[in-house]
């Protein structure tokens, strides 16, 4: 999970995410980076009605390539079942990687 979004954060990283740019509080890096710890990505998804999968997989030892990995997994995971992801809600805080930039959600993008 990324860090809760607090707007006088002033920790933040920037990525691309679903053709725009985003800008995450690096705390997982920093979590990384101070214990040495192995991150992993995981994901559920839905099969059908009655039926998830998930997967978990192990991201780079590297912290800052890690987290730049688990974004991507995440951004493939959201194109492939955009209304599974919960934070669509906080999208456009996520979305000020610029100050004053703000985006209406690809959500409702055709």
């Amino acid at each position: 999970l990324f860090d809760a979004y607090t707007p006088d954060f002033d920790g933040w990283r920037n990525f691309d995410f679903l053709d725009r740019a985003i800008r995450l509080p690096h705390g997982v890096e920093r979590i990384l980076a101070g214990t040495g710890a192995q991150a992993m990505y995981a994901s559920v998804r839905e099969e059908g009605a009655l039926a998830l999968s998930g997967r978990i997989q192990p991201l780079p030892r590297e912290p800052v390539l890690a987290f730049q990995q688990a974004v991507a997994e995440l951004e493939k995971d959201v194109l492939r079942q955009p209304a599974q992801w919960w934070q669509w809600n906080i999208f456009e805080y996520l979305r000020r990687a610029e100050a004053g930039d703000l985006v209406t959600s690809p959500i409702n993008k055709k």
